[in-house]
């Protein structure tokens, strides 16, 4: 709560749309990233929730042929939709 969300929308090379979304909280730890996907999965620092938010987005993202991803930043948390 308090740190800032960014949201950026472009066209993705060749056809198609891409997403970012950044925030200034306190990031993924490189060993928790290949799990953020699934269900019911929550970070250490997790202060509520369910686990659920990026299984449905992945979810949603693939029903329409695109990727989501977890990228490497400094700070924070970025994480990366192209739909096609």
């Amino acid at each position: 709560v308090g740190a800032p969300v960014t949201v950026a929308a472009r066209p993705a090379p060749g056809s198609g749309l891409r997403l970012e979304v950044c925030d200034e909280g306190p990031g993924i730890p490189p060993d928790e990233r290949g799990r953020v996907f699934q269900r019911f999965t929550r970070g250490a620092t997790s202060a509520g929730g369910t686990g659920l938010g990026l299984a449905i987005a992945r979810w949603a993202v693939e029903l329409h042929g695109g990727t989501i991803e977890v990228m490497d930043i400094r700070h924070g948390c970025r994480i990366g939709v192209t739909i096609p």
